[in-house]
């Protein structure tokens, strides 16, 4: 059973439920997501632990906690160990905005009360695909949960200039950007389940529920089958709209086995 790519895999994973500013609202089950993407890729991709780098806003290791200096080693220091044969994965959970035309995650310490803040506390798209790029990679993949529901707020859906800064990866061979929801929508969390709906059947789809009749599991059928039970179960359960889906750059995504 081979994982993303030929070579070795790496991936950056970050959940925030918590920001130091007040005026980002808080989230539920942020973290409770990456820690379960996390440790699928552990036992279902068969990601060696020491490859994933996760980061959430409850660790108590401060290299641990999704600051943006910490995001942006990480990133860095993958650049000096990724090869061409290898697979790099980043995966955001937490808030995700536009302002003053740039697209940004907003990262632990994100400063929202203007553009000029931000860029120098969150970290912006067109820094995560440019690093993407020089990467040399064979293959990546971006997960963003980005635009997740926050009770009183209105203006946090996803909007067109987000979904494209992200999905700019030019130079990979071949490359995936999977959005929790559509232009217009937000990502909503499931109480029950105690995750959001996105990553919840992200997961379910890796360990087989998007297996295809021969047991395998390719990112098509993933990226299908994420779409299908989230549009469904959000519509039917929080009467909500909620349509992931995947922009592709590359050839082959039918093959890329999972």
């Amino acid at each position: 059973f081979i994982a993303w790519g030929e070579g070795k895999t790496y991936a950056v994973v970050i959940g925030i439920d918590e920001y130091v500013k007040s005026s980002i609202p808080a989230l539920r089950y942020a973290v409770a997501d990456a820690k379960l993407f996390s440790q699928a890729l552990q036992d279902v991709v068969h990601v060696p632990k020491e490859n994933i780098f996760l980061m959430t806003s409850d660790s108590p290791e401060e290299t641990a906690q999704p600051k943006l200096t910490n995001v942006a080693y990480r990133l860095g220091y993958l650049r000096e160990k990724v090869t061409k044969e290898d697979t790099v994965i980043f995966y955001f959970a937490g808030h995700g905005l536009t302002m003053d035309g740039q697209s940004y995650l907003l990262t632990e310490e994100a400063d929202n009360r203007n553009g000029a803040a931000l860029k120098f506390s969150a970290l912006r798209g067109s820094d995560l695909t440019d690093l993407l790029k020089v990467y040399g990679a064979k293959k990546a993949m971006v997960m963003l949960d980005a635009c997740r529901n926050s009770p009183g707020k209105a203006n946090n859906t996803l909007d067109d200039k987000f979904s494209k800064d992200m999905v700019n990866a030019g130079g990979i061979e071949q490359s995936a950007t999977l959005f929790s929801c559509s232009v217009g929508e937000r990502s909503w969390e499931w109480d029950e389940k105690k995750h959001g709906f996105f990553t919840y059947f992200l997961v379910e789809g890796l360990r087989q529920q998007a297996a295809d009749t021969t047991g395998n599991v390719t990112l098509q059928n993933l990226s299908n089958y994420v779409s299908n039970a989230t549009a469904e179960s959000t519509g039917r359960l929080a009467s909500a709209k909620q349509n992931p889906f995947m922009h592709y750059q590359g050839t082959g995504q039918q093959n890329w086995l999972l």
